[in-house]
């Protein structure tokens, strides 16, 4: 249920929505995140139909997935934030959501840096750090695929040689990547597709 976050894909009971004053916060996007969250944290019990009632499609115009901004990745995050703060007094859900996010959403945010600029990996560079430490250190190297774990280092202008020590799943190494960025590298040289180098 909360892999698959998107409210359009539940249906509530309206006792149960009232009851717990559920309301979509005025949001950019990602509102339903907060939502979803709640209602798993508080429902008593949860009724899982695989009937497919509802299809969407992926656009380049999409509001949800289509924006390539900092403010986009920021409303992201906010809601990501806003979720594990939700769950802070169940810290096994909590590192399991964590874990979903590095998985799922964070990656739907780093595959776009080719057509990102400054402002976005900024933005990148400040909110992914977060999600990385909510996570177990040891599921985040067995669990997140390494492609995934090499563009959160990158995209937080990490270290050539501590990207090197994610992809080989050392997952400490994930949260040394993630060490203040200063503009350029001390070769100029560029560290990835559309990243920079942080310092060495």
């Amino acid at each position: 249920m909360l892999v698959n976050a998107v409210a359009c894909a539940k249906i509530f009971r309206r006792t149960f929505w009232d009851a717990q004053a559920l309301e979509f916060p005025a949001v950019l996007l990602a509102g339903d995140q907060i939502v979803t969250a709640r209602a798993y944290r508080d429902a008593n019990g949860i009724d899982i139909c695989d009937t497919v009632a509802y299809n969407w499609r992926r656009m380049e115009s999409s509001i949800s997935q289509g924006q390539v901004t900092p403010q986009a990745v920021h409303a992201r995050f906010d809601a990501i934030d806003a979720v594990l703060e939700l769950l802070a007094d169940l810290p096994d859900v909590r590192a399991e959501r964590a874990l979903q996010y590095l998985r799922y959403n964070v990656p739907n945010s780093t595959l776009k840096l080719e057509r990102a600029d400054d402002a976005y990996l900024d933005a990148l560079f400040e909110r992914v750090p977060r999600v990385v430490e909510a996570a177990p250190a040891d599921r985040y190297a067995a669990e997140v695929p390494a492609q995934h774990r090499g563009a959160q280092c990158l995209a937080g202008g990490g270290r050539p040689g501590r990207c090197v020590e994610v992809r080989a799943g050392r997952g400490d190494a994930a949260r040394d990547a993630f060490e203040p960025r200063h503009a350029g590298g001390n070769d100029g040289s560029a560290a990835g597709s559309g990243c920079r180098p942080g310092p060495r």
